[in-house]
Formats: C-alpha cells, structure tokens, sequence
C-alpha cells in the first residue's frame, strides 16, 4: 500500500516569522564571494558524485523541503511549514497588491514546497528588485558615497516623519500626544524608514522641540504658498471676525480674498490674539500682520466685517480707520448677518410672536435636559408611527435654526402634545402643563405653519449668501427673487397655513384640548397677525440690503441691460466714476472699456459673469479694465468663512489643549482649512525648509 504524502500543515505567522528572523540575522548576507564558494562546494561534490558507481534512483522524490535547492538558490530559506525568500524580507519587497502582513515569501511561508516554486519566485518583479537592491547595497563605495546614502537616509526618515505629523494636523489629532504612537505604529506594520531618523541619543527626531518646529515648518509653507498667489492678485479683500477660544482670550480670524487665474478664491490668512477689542487694537493689529506678510495696504480694495459697532462705525469703527491709511477702501457688512438681523426683528413689534419664539426654546429644553423625557417622547412617537425626531434648539445666531426647529416641531407636533400630557399627569409637572396649555391653541399651531411656510426660503437666501467665493453682485437679484416670493405669500398664503385649520380639527379630534378655530377667527389671525410679520419682513429685508451707490456702478457689466442697437456711451460714466475712485487712469480704463463693450454686446452675462470673462482674458491686453473687474469679484459678501475658522478653532484648541501657542495655533489651522491631501503635498520642501532654518546637525 502506498501512503498518501502529506504536505506540511502551514502555521501562522507570528512563530514562523519570528524563528525564520532570528536565522536570517545569524546568516551572513548573500555576497558574491559566499556564492561562489557554494558553487566550488557544488563542484567537487558533483566530481565525488562521478567517481561512485550508480545507484538506482527512486522514481518520486520524498516530500519536503530538499535542502540541494540552495545551491542554485541561494536566498531560500526553510522555515517551518514551507520557505522564505531572505532577500525579498531584507528589502521588504512585496507584491503591489499584497497588504502588509499577507505577502507570500516575505511575511508567511510560501506553502508550496516545490522546485517551480521557486523558479517562479525568482521571475518575478519584486525578487528582481530585491536582487538590485541587495547589489547595491554590496557594491564597493567610497567615504562620500556612504555620507551621501546615511543623508538619503535621513530625509527619507524625516520625510516619513513629516507625513505621520502631517496627517494628526490635517484630521485635528493632537499631535504632541500622538506622534511618538504613530511612529512606533508605522514601525511594527513594517516601515523601517523611521530607524534612520535616529542618530544618537540627543537626535532622534522624537523630542518635543523637533515635532514643534515641523508643525511651524509645515504651516509657513502652506501659507506662502497663499502669500505667493494673493501678491500676484491686482488687489486683495480682507475679512475678518472675532471671537474668544477656551482659554478665554481674545481672538481675531483673517480670510483673504484675491484673484487666482481670473476667479476669485477666499482663503484662511492667519488667526491673531488680541490684548482687547478695541478698534484702535483691532486696526493696529490687523495693520501691522499684513505688513509682516509683506501685502500692500494700498492694494487692499475692500474690507469685510459681522457689522458690528466696532468694525463699522462711522467715526472711529476699524473700518473707518482703515479708510484713513486706503482712502479707496469698500467697507461692507456681511450680508448673511443682515439678514438674521432682518428676520430676527421682524417679530419685535408683534407680542404673540415674541412669546412664541420663547416657547419654541422651552419646549427644545424641557427635552434636552432629560433623557426620560426624551426616551418618553420617542416611545411615543413609535406608538404613533410619527418620525423619530428631536426637537432643534433655535438659536439667534445660528442663521438657519428657527427654520429646523418649527419644521421639526410641525412633523411631531401630536407626539409632543402626548408627550406633554402625559408628563402632566404621570409626573405633576407644572413645566409640562404649562407647554401643553399655551401649545395647545390654535394660535400656536396656526403661527408655526405660517413660520414654516416663511423660514425656508430666508434659509435658502441665507445659504447662498453663505456660500464659498459669492460675489456680491450675485446677491442683489437674490434678495429680489425672495421679496417676490415674499409678496406672493402676502397675497396668498402657503400651503401650511391652508392646511392649518384642518390640522387643528384632527388634533381636536384625537382628544387633545385645543378649540377649533371659525372662519373669522382664522381671518383675524391672518389680518393681525400673519400679513403684519410678512410686511416687517419684507421692509426689514429693503431696509437692510440699500442700492449702494458706488456698488450699484457695477452693474455697468451687466449685458442683459446692454441696448440692442448702438451703444452709445453706455456705461462710460460708471466707469468713469469707478476708475475715478480707485486712482486708475481714466483715459486708459475708459478706452479700454469701448474696446471690450462692443464683444460683450449680445452676449446676455450677468454682471459677475462679465467681469470674469474680463478678467479670465484680457488681463494682459486690457489691464486696467482688468484691474476694475477685478474689485467687482472681490467684494466681500459675508464672513461666514470666519465663522468656519472658529468652528475649526474650537474643534483643534480644546480644553486638554488650552495652553497652545498662537503660533502653533496658526500652523494647525492652516494646515486643517488650506492644507492639501496628503498624497499631493510636497514633503521634501517642507523638509528642507525646516532643515534651513538653523544650522542642525543632521545632514542631508
């Protein structure tokens, strides 16, 4: 009988690799001379062989490893349950789609015990590579030779350092605190790079000092590239906010906007401590930054700020005191604030709306403050098959809240009356009785489907006003769009109004004490109530959005209000005007602007449209039109973008990091908001210009 031959059962990892490193350590390398001596061996075994007479040879080979196999290859190793290569683990070479940990002749055994196994390892790439490599590793060198290879090193360690520190910043990590565990992380998944870093007890790119500099290295660089593209912009717009972080210190945000190949971009400049938020401070300080980054103050156009008293009084506000030293200077409020300033006094005047917006705020924090409630109010909402919603918090300066929270209110409205009553009495909660007992009139449900139907298109104005690079002529013809739909619900009301009434009755219906409204009763809350906040609205909205005069000049680029026949001098005198304030020669911008008029004609662009096509083509022919299109892009619509960077601000410098420099501070958030992926970031620059910044022992 013939015994089935089994293979040897492969084991895992850790064991066989751990025995097979300690033998390739004890081995000596693989060099010319060690192989030629195997094949000196090879020859007098095979004239020993020659002279003994022949044996009778077995027709099958015995299982197994055959340890003859090393004589025509020699980088084979047996290792328990099947065979490494020596020379793929000492340069790490890995088929591209293998993960770490997986590969085959480098991580686990190669299970299959035969000669063409390793016929076939040997053809591939990666033997290939690992064969060069082991070549030149062995090849005579001389003493600058190897001082160059130990600098190739050492920034290959520093560039792979530089990467772990990069991506902490760039996901907000804490990086004093993370950076020696991720190290230690991408050393044990096989990057041996990072041993090179070490060079001595005092130098091995792990101290606090070095991750530090890198962090300031890495956000200088980002920002110069900033400073390079703003400098190369005929002029740039400043925009600028403040508030105070966790340590309770004063902060001031700065954006930038200027033009990059003819498109205006709106760009992170630097966050700034302020000693107190006075104007003169503010000014000072704003001032003095933008004369160490070495941007002109004369080239500055136009200044944008929240609109409050200190940024934009007449007198001595910060944007006042700018126009002293830019006398050309367009000072303007963020239009996203004007409008929650709008919305948010439209109820001033109206009693009824002043109690229910303060409802709406109790209601959110009788939840909030509870989990039993909350838990109450979903199992209810499960019984009743209603959205598993929670109440939103409306906030008068989160812009878009009020409209969240009525509509998330308006979906589980019968839920919340449940809810409330059953606080009432289960529990005797005076609180709840009292929500249930003003909630429950129809006044209440009447003035929520009226807020519903009126909020989401203020929210949807106020997201395109928010929204990254608006140009402000953009925002005009916006506004208007949203008073006309304004006057349309004025004259006929929406369709959560009209359905209110109907709402009332089911809920009357299902038991809940809330009185049925008549037909009179719903036309005296219309007359009295809905058409006077619509009407408020509407003239808060004209009164905070004026026609600017020197702004309304450039409209001047609007095509569709170009005449159909000949042109005349249309549009000479605001351009004349325009020129005229930002000290441009009038001549030259006048002829410049009869040259261009005549291609624009029939074209039918919007002003922010025209001025791009100006600014896109004709920066080289037509400079000082250029120069004029290129204010109209620049104008600062809003300062949401700041309140992006405080956002990012709090998110980095919590209350485990409160001690952060402002320095450093500056270096994380510009490599958070501006910093590219991490696959298109030029490490070895960056490197470089940490290694020039002192004389350091390290060598590259």
């Amino acid at each position: 009988m013939i015994r089935s031959k089994k293979r040897p059962v492969p084991v895992s990892g850790k064991s066989v690799i751990t025995n097979f490193l300690v033998r390739i350590n004890n081995e000596p390398s693989l060099s010319e001379s060690s192989i030629s001596e195997r094949e000196s061996v090879q020859d007098v075994a095979s004239d020993h062989e020659t002279s003994q007479p022949p044996t009778k040879r077995s027709k099958q080979r015995a299982s197994g490893f055959d340890s003859s196999w090393k004589q025509d290859f020699p980088w084979v190793t047996e290792v328990e349950g099947g065979m490494m290569c020596s020379l793929c683990i000492r340069h790490m070479c890995r088929p591209a789609r293998s993960a770490i940990g997986s590969a085959p002749w480098v991580d686990v055994p190669c299970t299959w015990i035969a000669r063409d196994s390793l016929n076939r390892h040997q053809r591939t790439e990666t033997h290939s590579q690992a064969k060069l490599l082991e070549a030149n590793r062995l090849a005579p060198r001389n003493l600058v030779g190897q001082l160059e290879e130990m600098g190739c090193l050492q920034k290959s360690a520093r560039i792979a350092a530089f990467k772990n520190l990069y991506w902490l910043m760039k996901q907000e990590v804490p990086h004093t605190t993370n950076y020696l565990p991720l190290n230690d992380l991408v050393k044990l998944q096989g990057c041996s790079i990072l041993a090179n870093m070490n060079q001595g007890q005092n130098n091995k790119g792990e101290s606090q000092r070095f991750v530090q500099e890198a962090v300031l290295a890495m956000g200088n660089i980002i920002r110069q590239d900033i400073l390079t593209q703003a400098i190369d912009s005929p002029w740039y717009t400043i925009m600028v906010d403040e508030t105070t972080d966790i340590s309770v210190i004063s902060e001031m945000t700065v954006y930038i906007r200027f033009l990059k190949d003819g498109r205006s971009q709106t760009r992170f400049l630097s966050i700034l401590p302020l000693n107190d938020c006075k104007a003169e401070t503010i000014t000072t300080s704003l001032t003095t930054h933008l004369r160490e980054l070495h941007l002109p103050l004369d080239r500055m156009c136009a200044f944008g700020s929240d609109g409050a008293p200190v940024m934009v009084g007449s007198k001595n506000g910060v944007a006042a005191q700018l126009r002293k030293l830019v006398p050309h200077l367009i000072n303007n409020h963020c239009v996203a604030h004007r409008l929650a300033l709008a919305a948010g006094q439209a109820a001033n005047g109206l009693t009824y709306m002043l109690k229910f917006k303060d409802i709406i705020g109790d209601l959110y924090r009788f939840y909030a403050k509870s989990a039993v409630r909350t838990r109450g109010l979903h199992e209810i909402q499960e019984l009743l098959q209603e959205p598993d919603l929670k109440l939103v918090e409306a906030k008068d300066v989160r812009w878009l809240s009020h409209d969240k929270a009525t509509t998330t209110l308006r979906r589980c409205l019968p839920s919340v009356y449940k809810s409330l009553d059953r606080e009432a009495e289960e529990r005797n909660d005076a609180r709840a009785a009292g929500l249930a007992k003003f909630s429950q009139n129809y006044q209440f449900v009447l003035t929520l489907h009226m807020m519903c139907d009126v909020l989401p298109h203020l929210s949807d104005l106020s997201k395109a006003m928010q929204a990254k690079d608006a140009i402000y002529t953009c925002i005009k013809p916006l506004v208007l769009g949203t008073l006309a739909i304004l006057q349309g619900l004025l004259n006929t009301p929406g369709e959560h109004f009209q359905a209110a009434p109907d709402r009332v009755a089911r809920l009357h219906a299902d038991g809940f004490g809330i009185t049925v409204p008549t037909e009179e009763q719903v036309q005296h809350f219309t007359d009295k109530l809905y058409r006077p906040f619509v009407q408020q609205l509407m003239s808060n909205i004209e009164e905070r959005f004026p026609d600017l005069p020197l702004l309304q000049l450039f409209e001047a680029f609007n095509t569709t209000k170009f005449p159909t026949g000949d042109m005349g001098n249309h549009g000479e005198q605001d351009i004349k005007k325009l020129a005229d304030h930002f000290n441009l020669p009038v001549d030259a911008t006048l002829h410049n602007w009869r040259q261009v008029r005549g291609s624009l004609q029939g074209t039918e662009k919007k002003a922010e449209e025209a001025m791009e096509w100006v600014t896109i083509h004709l920066r080289n022919s037509h400079d000082q039109l250029y120069k004029l299109a290129a204010v109209g892009l620049l104008l600062p619509t809003s300062t949401a973008d700041c309140e992006r960077g405080f956002s990012t601000m709090k998110r980095i410098k919590t209350e485990n990091r409160s001690r952060m420099k402002s320095a450093v501070l500056n270096a994380l958030m510009t490599v958070s908001i501006e910093g590219p992926d991490i696959e298109a970031v030029d490490f070895g620059k960056m490197v470089d210009a940490w290694h020039q910044e002192k004389p350091r022992r390290t060598v590259f």
